[in-house]
Order: structure tokens, then C-alpha cells, then sequence
């Protein structure tokens, strides 16, 4: 019988917050098409068609959007006497280049959600083979969400859920066990089988080193089908992307340090958490989606010329012990609508632009809200 400690358990809900965040995005075309894609981790042109989102970061160093580790951790302002800036101080950390943007995209069909989400940044932060091992042999976490990832939020009346995948291909799990407190409506796998969402063709990811693309196919559960899948159906969704630094360096293992040890874990150190479309009073998702029977008129399979990408699908070799190693997913370089601070409904457009920032998640070794992010629940057996 598997054990779970209580100081882990509340470090798993402030981690599971960080999803919650707000800031401004711009919405293109009025609802979600109805149409079954090729899971192949490519924007097809009925995405383009559809709703989506653009999601927007501007920087802003007292947004509480950002949060900075490492390297990208933010300073406060240097002030004097007066409370005046010192000529010369940091307001916000300017190692990062604020160059990481994202776009999600929606279709639907009648027993599956399909989100795809693009995310343009150039500096790949992804953790190596042996330390993707470790954590899947740490079955009690979040997974190595520390790295060049995306956290999605759903909600549906009230039930609110997270799905994390990475940027190297290798998972996309939600959180059903108790102890995250989360009211999963879909028939994905947790964590702890997270091979079986890859093993059902559920995601796919594609890279290259400037983009990604990350789709999923989200079969929603027997009870909630007749809710959402239907002509007016909607829910709420935002997202959090991490955006790891290329050679970062990996943080302490929180949970053995807990515990006096000090041992080198499977997540990154430098990375920015940037979080968009979330309502940060009641940390849940705040952008409204509904569902359309209309069908889009385009449905070629030929991916967005602006996406880009020929390159790994589902992949991610990575290799080196202080740094995070290319293993992404298809992007792109794309334009469109423009977008202000605030969710906007905009004439469709076809381009699917990106505004986005990169995220970072602070892990400072002697932070609890470190160790909120590293683990959010250790078990034992």
C-alpha cells in the first residue's frame, strides 16, 4: 500500500497551479469545427479553419505570468532612498530573450477533443535519455515537466484537469490518482502509465530546432461525451509553457534533499514557466471554447507551409549530462491576426500567428515552492 506524504501532496496542488496563470491572447474564427484529423503532429489546414488561439507574454516583469529559475530567475528593482530606480538595475532577468510564442489549435469529432499546440522557440532545453529513465522510474511524479514542455488546462462545469507533454516526444499524461485533487473527464492514462497514451497513437510530436508541434487526440470519457461533444459545446482551457535554457545545467533532486541528500535529479535548472489564458483568483482555466457541427471546407492533410518542420515525430535522442539536447517538435513561422493584452475575437484567419513568451518555473533548491514544482508527490511503498 503506497503511502503519501502530506508536505508532497500540497507541493503537488501548487504545482498543479501553475497552469492558472493569466495574461492576454487573441482568439481567431467563433468556434471549434467538427472534423476528425490525422494524429501526426502536423496544423492541418481544417486547424487553420477552425478556432484557435493565440496566446501572448509579453515582458513584463510584474506579471505574475513569469516565473524564472536559474539563470532566467527575476531581480527585483534596485531602489534608493526615495523609492527611484537606480539607473542601471534589472527589473526583470534580460538573459532571456522573451523569443518563445505558441499557438493552440481545436477540432473535435464525436468521441474525441483535438488539440494541437505550436510553439516557436529556438533554444531547445530538453533533458537526456538517462535522465527521462530516472523520472519514468519515478512513477509518483508529475513527470520532467522542468524542460521544454506545455501544460494545458481544461475545464467543464467545474471539473478541471491538466495534461502535461514535452517537447521531445516522449509522454503526454494527465493525473488521475486522488492525491492531485484533479476531476479528469477524458480516458487518458496517468503518469504512471503513460506509455499507454504513445502505445494508442493518442499523440504526436513533431520538431525541428526552431518550433514544435505537440497534438493530441483527447478521447473524452462516456459520462461527459453528451456535454461537450455537441453542437454548442464548450469548455474552458488555458496553458503554461516551459521554456528550458539549451545548456542548462540539472537541478537538485528536491525530494532526496528533503531527506539530507543532495543528488542531481531529472529536471532543468534554467527555464522560464510563461502561463497564458488562466484566471489566477480561482486558478482555473479562463478562455471560453465551444464546439461547432459545422465541418470545415478544407480538410487536406498537407501541413501549414508556415508550420515548418521536417523532422522527428515522437522523437528526441538527447545526450550529455549538463545540458538539455535537441529532441522537439514541428513548428512554425507563422503570422497573422494581431493580438492585445486580453482575449479578442478576430476575423478568421488562416496563418495560425504565434505570440507567445517563454515560461519558466523558479527551483530554487532551498525554495518549498521548489519543491512544489519538482515533485508533486513522492510515494512510497
Amino acid at each position: 500500500m503506497k503511502k503519501i506524504s502530506l508536505a508532497l501532496a500540497a507541493a503537488t496542488v501548487a504545482a498543479s497551479a501553475i497552469v492558472s496563470i493569466p495574461v492576454g491572447a487573441a482568439n481567431y474564427n467563433e468556434k471549434v469545427l467538427k472534423h476528425t484529423p490525422t494524429i501526426d503532429g502536423q496544423i492541418d489546414a481544417a486547424y487553420l479553419e477552425s478556432f484557435y488561439i493565440e496566446h501572448e507574454w509579453p515582458s513584463d516583469r510584474n506579471s505574475d505570468n513569469y516565473w524564472g529559475n536559474g539563470k532566467f530567475a527575476f531581480t527585483d528593482l534596485e531602489l534608493d532612498a526615495n523609492g527611484n530606480k537606480v539607473e542601471g538595475s534589472i527589473g526583470y532577468n534580460t538573459a532571456y530573450d522573451w523569443d518563445c510564442q505558441a499557438t493552440s489549435y481545436f477540432l473535435w469529432d464525436d468521441d474525441n477533443l483535438y488539440i494541437a499546440v505550436r510553439v516557436v522557440d529556438t533554444d531547445v532545453g530538453v533533458i537526456d535519455d538517462a535522465h527521462y529513465a530516472m523520472a519514468a522510474a519515478d512513477t509518483g511524479n508529475l513527470g520532467p515537466w522542468l524542460q521544454d514542455s506545455i501544460a494545458i488546462g481544461l475545464t467543464q462545469k467545474g471539473m478541471t484537469f491538466t495534461i502535461r507533454a514535452d517537447r521531445a516526444g516522449r509522454y503526454v499524461s494527465v493525473f488521475r490518482e486522488d492525491n492531485y485533487g484533479e476531476q479528469v473527464w477524458c480516458d487518458l492514462a496517468s503518469w504512471i502509465n503513460h506509455t499507454e497514451n504513445k502505445t494508442a497513437g493518442h499523440f504526436a510530436t513533431t520538431s525541428n530546432a526552431t518550433s514544435y508541434v505537440i497534438e493530441m487526440r483527447i478521447p473524452i470519457s462516456e459520462a461527459q461525451k453528451s456535454k461537450v461533444l455537441k453542437d454548442g459545446g464548450n469548455f474552458k482551457y488555458g496553458i503554461s509553457v516551459i521554456d528550458a535554457g539549451a545548456n542548462s545545467a540539472y537541478a537538485l533532486d528536491e525530494a532526496l534533499k528533503a531527506e539530507g541528500i543532495e543528488q542531481e535529479g531529472y529536471q532543468l535548472e534554467d527555464f522560464m514557466v510563461l502561463s497564458s489564458c488562466l484566471n489566477s483568483v480561482d486558478r482555473k482555466p479562463d478562455q471560453k471554447v465551444v464546439l461547432s457541427t459545422d465541418a470545415p471546407q478544407n480538410t487536406d492533410p498537407t501541413p501549414d507551409n508556415n508550420g515548418g518542420g521536417n523532422s522527428n515525430t515522437n522523437g528526441g535522442t538527447n545526450s550529455g549530462t549538463n545540458n538539455g539536447t535537441n529532441g522537439g517538435t514541428t513548428g512554425g513561422n507563422t503570422t497573422g491576426g494581431t493580438g492585445t493584452s486580453g482575449s479578442t475575437i478576430g476575423a478568421g484567419s488562416t496563418n495560425g500567428a504565434v505570440q507567445t513568451g517563454d515560461v519558466g518555473i523558479a527551483v530554487a533548491a532551498t525554495s518549498l515552492i521548489a519543491a512544489a514544482c519538482f515533485i508533486a508527490i513522492k510515494k512510497r511503498r
